[in-house]
């Protein structure tokens, strides 16, 4: 009798720990296979890669970003920032985090995947800011790019390279910190 096939879920579910465990270098889809209980065939199917499957895994652990229109621009960066932070808070991100951003100095497909992450939630965020100087909240010569880095930056930094964490108010700090520092630097 044929093995009925495991749901894309315990596909995933299964890479995020072999990448835990092994992380991306020691990943391979015989193992993926082998822990959710399908054949190769199976995930090559429905990912047609190894660095898809790494994709889609990485991408079944990040919640949707909502992008916030609340009228304030404080308000609309903590819902932001408090969403990186959940996600960086998280004990999957945790740990495959390091392992995906060292794999994807190697495999330009995961480098790919990498750019258009990063690029995806760079959107969210100058789409946020850029509406907060339409608003007259923040200069019209502000450098949305530097505020997009200070903001992410030490989230990612305190959760991943220090290891502390940052939950509390320290998206309310982030957040206040770089807009106070935005509005000193008006001409």
């Amino acid at each position: 009798m044929p093995r009925p096939l495991a749901s894309e879920e315990l596909i995933l579910r299964a890479t995020i720990d072999i990448l835990a465990e092994h992380g991306v270098d020691g990943l391979a889809v015989d193992t993926v296979a082998a822990a959710a209980g399908v054949s190769k065939a199976t995930i090559y199917r429905r990912w047609g890669s190894r660095a898809q499957l790494v994709h889609a895994a990485i991408t079944s652990i990040q919640r949707p970003v909502d992008e916030p229109d609340t009228g304030s621009l404080r308000e609309d960066l903590l819902v932001l920032v408090r969403q990186l932070v959940s996600y960086v808070s998280s004990r999957d991100s945790g740990r495959v985090f390091a392992s995906f951003l060292d794999a994807a100095t190697r495999e330009p497909e995961l480098d790919e995947v990498r750019r258009k992450s990063v690029a995806d939630a760079r959107g969210t965020y100058e789409r946020v800011l850029r509406r907060g100087v339409d608003r007259g909240e923040l200069p019209p010569d502000t450098d949305v790019g530097l505020l997009i880095d200070l903001l992410m930056a030490p989230v990612i930094y305190r959760a991943h390279f220090e290891r502390k964490s940052v939950r509390g108010g320290y998206s309310d700090t982030v957040v206040d910190m770089v807009l106070t520092a935005a509005r000193a630097c008006a001409p």
